[in-house]
């Protein structure tokens, strides 16, 4: 992993990038929803998700966003993990999920779309497992729950 790449607690300059990085990676993921909502929309959820209990980290490369892990600690979640499609492959997904670990010693677990098969070979990788098979609450499309326990 680069050196140029660091993970902080995110601030409010932060999260008009949030919302950017949230919105590029999800459009262009493989499972994309049909319906992705827009940057407006997602930068109107960042705020509404951070008064309902988010922590939000974001990772930096050389300054710039380009990643951003939110988390529920009272439900030991990775709500959402994003990184920019330019910064993948560098070591950012892995540091944010780092920071999970960190931040949830005891476990968590995390959703990503049945179809994005780069996010699960990520995780899989990452030595979380594979709990289940689900429905979206939402949207309805499949999702792989993963879950994650220290050694």
């Amino acid at each position: 992993m680069s050196s140029s790449i660091q993970c902080r607690a995110a601030g409010p300059q932060d999260l008009d990038a949030v919302a950017g990085v949230w919105y590029e990676s999800a459009r262009l993921s493989d499972g994309a929803p049909r319906q992705m909502p827009s940057l407006l929309q997602l930068r109107d959820r960042v705020d509404a998700e951070l008064a309902w209990g988010w922590s939000l980290w974001v990772a930096t490369r050389h300054r710039e966003l380009v990643g951003m892990l939110a988390i529920r600690k009272s439900e030991a979640s990775v709500d959402q993990l994003f990184v920019l499609p330019s910064a993948q492959g560098c070591g950012v997904g892995r540091l944010l999920l780092q920071q999970a670990m960190q931040e949830m010693p005891n476990g968590f677990t995390l959703r990503t779309a049945a179809a994005n098969t780069g996010a699960r070979a990520f995780y899989e990788k990452a030595d979380l497992k594979l709990l289940s098979i689900d429905r979206h609450p939402s949207h309805g499309y499949a999702v792989c729950i993963y879950g994650w326990k220290a050694r």
